[in-house]
């Protein structure tokens, strides 16, 4: 569903003409400033020292409660760590859009990821940022996850060339093209696009919802359909296999009776695919 998202996404980038295909996409807007954050934080040009961070406590694992954001809410996150580590607050989004679905599936993936920005462990410690100044570092929450994506970015020279900088974030050419093709998409739409994306996000979940609903039912009438058609047959071999006028008279009323259901059930299965 996620991805069905993205290529609408990524068809509006190429349509309006903001990615050239011969060389992969280009960021086709341009940045604007906005405030930085209020707290002191850490340098791009150095890791974090060993030990130097706070994170909460079994931090690879996902807490009870999750943080949950609008898009409208998280926009000024990736507006202010972007000019706070000069880095391109779209392609922010795009990151945080593609990794977790702002917010949605913050893992722990496969691979071991966690949190809004999908930091591997070992890198969170290494780059992690307090963004919100409560003395902790921590992936699950969002400030702290998007201001260390933008470091990481900014050290991996993403103020020079971001496109270098996201294949140091994923090490692959796909992965680039897809965050700065959903980049383009937010840098020429602006808060609109990103709310739209959201809504269109909501309504195909929801019809996604309808659909498994939907198959549940299909699949639980044809299931009854087969058992009440093995209990007709059974009967069916009872009125053949009668001997005495009223056991073979029995046999039929309850067979009939047990058609009269299959019927029901035959009829509610259609109605269900």
């Amino acid at each position: 569903m996620n991805r069905l998202l993205f290529v609408a996404a990524a068809a509006l980038a190429l349509a309006a003409g903001t990615a050239r295909a011969d060389d992969g996409p280009v960021l086709g807007f341009t940045t604007s400033a906005a405030p930085s954050a209020a707290v002191s934080l850490p340098s791009a040009a150095a890791p974090n020292a060993p030990g130097s961070i706070s994170v909460p406590v079994n931090f690879t694992s996902r807490p009870v409660r999750s943080q949950r954001l609008t898009v409208v809410q998280l926009q000024p996150l990736w507006q202010r760590a972007a000019a706070a580590y000069g880095v391109p607050w779209q392609v922010l989004a795009a990151i945080n859009k593609i990794e977790s679905n702002f917010g949605q599936n913050m893992g722990p993936s496969s691979a071991g990821a966690i949190g809004w920005m999908q930091f591997m462990p070992d890198t969170w410690l290494r780059w992690g940022v307090d963004a919100d100044g409560d003395g902790i570092a921590d992936p699950w929450d969002a400030a702290d996850a998007i201001f260390s994506a933008a470091r990481y970015l900014a050290a991996a020279g993403g103020q020079a060339d971001i496109s270098r900088a996201v294949f140091a974030y994923n090490h692959a050419s796909w992965y680039v093209n897809e965050v700065l093709q959903l980049a383009n998409v937010f840098g020429n739409g602006g808060p609109a696009v990103t709310s739209d994306l959201q809504r269109l996000q909501a309504s195909l979940d929801a019809a996604r919802g309808k659909v498994i609903a939907a198959n549940d039912t299909l699949v639980s009438a044809l299931d009854q359909e087969r058992a009440l058609v093995r209990v007709a047959r059974k009967l069916e071999a009872r009125v053949e296999s009668a001997q005495l006028l009223s056991d073979r008279l029995n046999a039929e009323r309850d067979a009939t009776a047990y058609g009269a259901m299959l019927y029901r059930a035959h009829s509610e299965s259609e109605r269900a695919r």
